[in-house]
């Protein structure tokens, strides 16, 4: 790589990390509030509804970890 290439990478790896991060954060609070629902009661409706913005936040963790790789693919060259 290339001095700019490495720069473009640098930021790629701090944005990725962000992404990342915001989404664990955000699992992690979801994660939270469906487990404390085991000590009260808790209807069906209320636990789908978590685990449904935990495969959101799952999914999109995934699309960020593609476009990741994409945006690194697209900055090299043919020859890398």
């Amino acid at each position: 790589m290339n001095e700019n290439q490495i720069l473009q990478y640098d930021a790629l790896i701090k944005l990725h990390q962000k992404n990342i991060g915001a989404e664990e954060s955000s699992i992690s609070s979801l994660k939270s509030q469906l487990y404390s629902r085991l000590t009260g009661e808790a209807t069906a409706e209320q636990r789908d509804s978590l685990f449904i913005e935990l495969g959101k936040n799952q999914s999109n963790i995934e699309i960020i970890h593609y476009k990741h790789f994409d945006d690194i693919r697209s900055m090299c060259s043919e020859e890398q």
